[in-house]
């Protein structure tokens, strides 16, 4: 069965692909090229012009403090701790266990980026001509910041708007 979003590994990425990945990592800080940019490579030209319109939101910090704040303002639910026999019963050794938290390390920074990053390009792509001012009763952490990315027809490069 074919994959509905097919996406480029890091080891299997070569030439302009590799370059952003690379470039991802180095100004995102991360360890790891997020999956949503993997699956992004597979479209011609659709990395590059992702990358171009939302780097310099990485690079001046404003998408990690919006990702810090997204985070912060999370309201989890407990999830009850499980013994090891529940681990085991579904044939989870510790090397196993070990390998999700990895998993789950690696990709919580960069999950929390690529949702900030991602909307404000969705925006961008649905012609959102403004800023966008987003209500306290549906994603309140989002307030926090003083500095939101804008979304305005006269900011090129995607800046941060001080208005």
């Amino acid at each position: 069965m074919r994959d509905p979003l097919p996406a480029i590994t890091e080891s299997e990425a070569a030439g302009v692909t590799a370059e952003i990945f690379a470039d991802i990592r180095r100004v995102s800080k991360v360890g790891v090229v997020n999956l949503v940019w993997r699956h992004l490579a597979t479209i011609p030209g659709g990395l590059p012009w992702v990358w171009g319109t939302v780097r310099p939101l990485y690079a001046d910090g404003t998408v990690g403090r919006e990702a810090a704040a997204l985070r912060a303002g999370l309201s989890l639910p407990q999830v009850p701790a499980q013994p090891t026999a529940v681990f085991r019963s579904a044939g989870l050794e510790d090397g196993d266990i070990a390998g999700i938290r990895t998993v789950l390390a690696a990709s919580d920074p960069t999950n929390a980026m690529a949702l900030i990053a991602f909307f404000a390009v969705r925006l961008r792509l649905e012609g959102v001509p403004r800023p966008v001012e987003i209500s306290p009763a549906v994603l309140p952490q989002f307030q926090r910041s003083q500095n939101r990315i804008c979304l305005c027809r006269h900011c090129l490069r995607w800046q941060t708007c001080r208005r």
